[in-house]
Order: structure tokens, then C-alpha cells, then sequence
């Protein structure tokens, strides 16, 4: 009697605590890098110095922003990029052990084998990956000398960016720049790894955290509940429905013992009666 009325309970409280396993993350909003006025027309921007500054974020974003889009086109494209975090975001959950590979790698100070794991991180999102993997379908939305503009934008962009990056090169052939565009193309879907990690990934590695701290599980319950967790990002594809939210705590109801499932109960209860 007293399994299947907490059962019930942490089925029914889920949606409501905060240790809860798939709070949704915000979603990424269209907003780009911050242009100044003097260099509205263009994405290149160098310091007082003549140093080339680098975007933070994608080219085709902050194309976008230049540009001044309103209503339903810059929904549009605020969805683009949304789907595209999105994406990653599935990417990572997918091929968890992929990222660990590389954060450990990261850590340890081997910065080859962390650029190994994320050049495999990059041949599974996209085979034959383009320079600017948002500007086809953003030129979809376009009107036409928009379209004509968005490209001037991102070729004046990359122009500056390699030029810079050859600044000190005797080589500057056209084979060269070829190779430090496809380096530079890599860096940028790093840069999105990193941040959907932070987005995605990270909460829910804070929450494990918060449950393993409380329920202190055997090594077996603690790889049973993140099997549960990465299931659930799966499968709510970073959107997890209160019915996805429930099955996952009974499924972690069920991989305890009447110890933990206690702990469970009381962990749960804390969040939805506070101490005062």
C-alpha cells in the first residue's frame, strides 16, 4: 500500500518540482551579435588597433539582424536558428559519451583528442557540412535584394576573417584559404556545441546531480537513472510532455530499492513543502 500510494505521488508531483528531470530549456531568440552603428552594413568589425573582432555566434544570424526583418519572416528565422540549437542540442543527447570524450579530453589538456571527438560530433550533424549552414533556408524568406544583400554581408564577413587569420602566412593561395575556411567553419559548430551544452546538457547534469546527492544510489541505479534521463531527452526531443515527465520518475521509482524510493519521496517533498 505504501509503494503504490508513493508512486502516485511522485508521478503526480513531477510536473511540479523543481528537481523534476525535464524542465524545459528557453529556447535560443533571433538576436545576433551586438553591430555597432558605424558599421551597420557590415558584419567586419576591428578594434582600434586594426584587430579583426569575430562575431560571437553565427554570420547568417547576425546577417539577419543587419538586415531588419519584421513580423512573419523574422519569426521565420528566428525559427531556423531555434531548430537548428534544437538540433545539437538532440545531437549531444544522442552521443553523450561523445561530448564526455571531448569535455575530459578538454580538461586533461589533450586538445587533439578533444578536437577528434568533436570532429566526430561534426561528420554525425552534417556530412558534408556547408560554410554557412543556415543560408539556404534563410535566403528562402527573403526578398530578392535581400537575398543579394545577406550574401554580400556573409562573403565580405568570411573575406575579412581568413584574411586575418593568413595576416602572418606567406601562403595565401587559394588551397590555403579553402583550408582555413574549413577550420574556421569547424571552430563556429564548436561554439554551438558549447553553448547548446550549456543550454541543454548542463540541467539536466545539475539535476542528476541534486538526485544522486540525495538518493546516494549503487553504481548500477546511478548508470539505470541516467539511462532514464538521456531516454527522456530523446524521446520529448528537448520538449518532454507531463506524461513523458511522469513515466520517467516511476521508471526511476522502479530501478530503487524501498531505501531510496524513500529518499525519492522525501527528496520530492522537500520541493513541493518547502522548509520553512
Amino acid at each position: 500500500m505504501l509503494r503504490s500510494t508513493r508512486a502516485a505521488f511522485l508521478a503526480g508531483t513531477l510536473g511540479l518540482c523543481a528537481v523534476g528531470l525535464a524542465q524545459e530549456s528557453p529556447e535560443p531568440v533571433l538576436k545576433g551579435p551586438a553591430v555597432p552603428d558605424t558599421v551597420a552594413k557590415t558584419l567586419v568589425n576591428k578594434d582600434a588597433r586594426g584587430n579583426f573582432r569575430r562575431l560571437e555566434g553565427r554570420p547568417e544570424e547576425a546577417a539577419i539582424v543587419v538586415l531588419g526583418l519584421e513580423g512573419k519572416a523574422r519569426e521565420r528565422a528566428t525559427k531556423l536558428c531555434t531548430d537548428r540549437a534544437n538540433a545539437i542540442g538532440m545531437l549531444l543527447a544522442e552521443h553523450v559519451e561523445l561530448l564526455k570524450e571531448a569535455t575530459d579530453a578538454l580538461s586533461a589538456g589533450k586538445n587533439a583528442e578533444a578536437q577528434a571527438a568533436y570532429a566526430k560530433l561534426y561528420e554525425q550533424f552534417e556530412a558534408s557540412p556547408p560554410r554557412d549552414p543556415l543560408a539556404a533556408p534563410m535566403l528562402e524568406i527573403l526578398k530578392p535584394a535581400q537575398k543579394v544583400e545577406f550574401t554580400r554581408l556573409l562573403d565580405d564577413y568570411w573575406q575579412a576573417w581568413i584574411d586575418w587569420e593568413l595576416r602572418s602566412s606567406k601562403d595565401k593561395s587559394d588551397e590555403a584559404r579553402a583550408r582555413v575556411e574549413k577550420r574556421l567553419a569547424f571552430q563556429l559548430f564548436q561554439d554551438e556545441v558549447r553553448l547548446a551544452y550549456e543550454r541543454v546538457i548542463r540541467p539536466y547534469r545539475e539535476r542528476l546531480e541534486v538526485m544522486y546527492a540525495a538518493l546516494e544510489p549503487t553504481p548500477e541505479q546511478r548508470l539505470a537513472i541516467r539511462d532514464v534521463v538521456l531516454d527522456l531527452i530523446r524521446e520529448g526531443k528537448l520538449k518532454p510532455t507531463p506524461d513523458q515527465r511522469r513515466a520517467a520518475i516511476n521508471k526511476v521509482y522502479d530501478v530503487l530499492d524501498e531505501e531510496r524510493r524513500a529518499k525519492l519521496f522525501e527528496l520530492i517533498l522537500r520541493q513541493v513543502v518547502p522548509n520553512e
